[in-house]
């Protein structure tokens, strides 16, 4: 065949599409160049462009050609209705005039499958927890085919439980679920056997058992889900599916761990995490972290904070986890709770500074979980620990006093010293300071060198932030930096009930804002979380800390202030004509 003859492929029941048409010289061999003509319905013609195909010898395979096209398939066809034509001729003629080895028009087309309905199930949302055993519905839509084998595929890292049929639909047209070996590309794999007759209908509330990776893959396209559908009696495929989407990895939500990243200097963790699920008495929390972080959860190291009843902490230090077994029912919502840990000088395990928090039932299964959950920047340059936090009276919906501070314990470096612009005290949910002037702020250690005029904002009513001279703090003195304020307590305590005192770095150029105090505040140069305290707890230390501290009063309510002065009147003696009223200090309180 010369440039310019005319080169047809035919096949019934096919409709040809024009993208993607190559004509190859032997199988993966060089390109003949050819352009689409005409498609039409079963039909597509090429013109040879440029080149030329020889001649084979009869009985011979060399030269042979490959073709590559694309084509849209019917519906179910027997391959003897769909038999494939490959003719050349030449240009103006549409008899064939040179002769193939494929243009009798005999060369069966293939075997094609229906394509069967496939979705997995997990109301409300299509979410399951990670690290979970999680029950599924299965739908199954047949079409055309009555398959007695299924066979289904999940994404990498899913599997299934051994015996995976949890119940058979509502006429048992599921009668087995088995766990299979891994496919060649490491996909788990099932087998559902069906009733006699096989599957002739989409099935009814079909439920199996799989078992959820850690997080969903990074890549959309290795979500789906796919199933052979089979004839066990002629062993042939007769239908395939997929689902897209399948069941979506629900990381367990406002998971958050906050540590100060102050190298080999020990200071609490705070865990925090929101579950939707209640965990029967002799549940557990089990975090994993990274094992060159040093932890210790027994005794006076650990703070149950929004836990409640005995809590019992097993550490494992080798494998990096501790499991905190509850002996009390744990009710859905917030959770919260502090352990000690010493961050290392730089965290080098291979899964990177990550947290992983799972919630597990007393029979060992896992209902909630958060497996990427980031811990706080180690911090070089500056060498703090946290004070304790210090309180006055506890009685709920009254003022008292809190006291928090650190301890500067090295010199700050002589080239490039991390500056500490800020300090920034953060107050749980529902606290609120009542700090309305400077002389609230009371020093209880080492003086600050705050920076003048303006030192203080008290803007937020759940933060104080202690503003610095940030050329005096260079060379600043080693020694205790506490301070104290008051603050109004509220009549319930919240879940999280932590403190965070967090230590701010300077603004960027061209910026003039406070810090956030968020742990993650790209100015934040460390947080020091600190467990709080329970309405009518008392700390020992008080009284030392406490007892000079000036009482702060609250306005009162104005029908209480009318109440008093109306008293007031009908209880003072009347002035006899004699007596010289003396007159009131301005300024007094009293």
């Amino acid at each position: 065949a010369e440039a310019g003859d005319l080169l047809s492929v035919s096949s019934p029941l096919f409709t040809m599409i024009p993208d993607g048409f190559t004509l190859r010289y032997g199988p993966g061999g060089p390109a003949v160049s050819t352009e689409v003509v005409s498609y039409v319905d079963g039909t597509i013609v090429v013109q040879l462009r440029g080149s030329e195909m020889r001649s084979t010898v009869p009985g011979f395979m060399s030269p042979s050609y490959e073709i590559t096209l694309q084509a849209k398939t019917p519906s179910m066809p027997n391959p003897t209705d769909s038999m494939i034509r490959i003719e050349v001729r030449k240009p103006g003629t549409q008899v064939a005039q040179l002769p193939v080895n494929t243009n009798d028009g005999r060369d069966q087309g293939f075997r094609l499958v229906d394509n069967v309905l496939l979705r997995l199930k997990k109301p409300p949302q299509n979410e399951a927890p990670p690290m979970a055993e999680v029950d599924v519905e299965l739908v199954v839509d047949p079409r055309s085919t009555a398959p007695t084998e299924l066979l289904l595929m999940a994404p990498l890292m899913f599997n299934f439980t051994q015996d995976c049929l949890v119940r058979g639909g509502e006429s048992g047209e599921i009668v087995s679920c088995t766990l299979l070996p891994p496919d060649s590309s490491g996909r788990a794999m099932a087998r559902l056997i069906t009733k006699a007759g096989g599957l002739t209908a989409p099935t009814d509330y079909v439920v199996i058992r799989i078992k959820t990776p850690s997080m969903d893959p990074s890549d959309p396209a290795m979500r789906k889900w796919f199933i052979d559908v089979r004839d066990d009696e002629t062993g042939l495929q007769v239908g395939w599916g997929e689902d897209a989407t399948g069941v979506s990895i629900r990381q367990m939500v406002g998971a958050e761990v906050i540590f100060s990243g102050v190298p080999q200097i020990a200071g609490q963790l705070s865990i925090k995490f929101y579950t939707a699920e209640k965990v029967d008495a002799g549940g557990m929390i089990r975090v994993i972290y990274p094992r060159s972080i040093v932890i210790l959860c027994d005794g006076a190291f650990f703070e149950p904070v929004a836990l409640q009843g005995q809590i019992d902490c097993y550490n494992n230090a080798k494998l990096g986890m501790f499991d905190l077994v509850m002996a009390r029912p744990m009710p859905p919502g917030m959770q919260a709770f502090t352990v000690t840990a010493t961050p290392p000088d730089a965290v080098d395990d291979p899964g990177g500074n990550i947290f992983k928090i799972l919630v597990y039932t007393p029979d060992g299964k896992v209902v909630d979980a958060a497996m990427n959950v980031p811990g706080n920047r180690i911090e070089h340059g500056i060498t703090l620990s946290a004070l304790e936090l210090i309180w006055g009276s506890s009685d709920g919906g009254k003022a008292s006093q809190i006291s928090v501070g650190f301890e500067l314990l090295a010199e700050m470096p002589e080239v490039e010293p991390p500056l500490m612009s800020e300090v920034v005290v953060t107050l749980p949910e529902t606290f609120e300071h009542v700090v309305t002037r400077a002389s609230h702020i009371e020093v209880l250690g080492a003086p600050f060198p705050f920076r003048n005029p303006n030192w203080l904002n008290v803007d937020n009513p759940r933060k104080v932030k202690l503003l610095m001279d940030e050329k005096a703090v260079a060379t600043l003195p080693l020694g205790l930096y506490r301070f104290s304020f008051p603050a109004l307590l509220p009549t319930k305590m919240p879940k999280f009930n932590v403190f965070l005192v967090s230590i701010c770095g300077p603004n960027l150029d061209g910026t003039n804002a406070t810090c956030s105090g968020d742990p993650q505040d790209p100015r934040v140069i460390t947080t020091f979380p600190l467990a709080g305290f329970q309405l009518g707890d008392e700390h020992p230390s008080a009284m030392q800390y406490m007892a000079a501290s000036p009482a702060i009063r609250l306005p009162l309510p104005l029908t209480t202030l009318a109440l008093g002065l109306l008293s007031l009147l009908f209880l003072l003696p009347r002035p006899s004509a004699a007596a010289t009223p003396r007159p009131r200090d301005v300024g007094s309180l009293g």
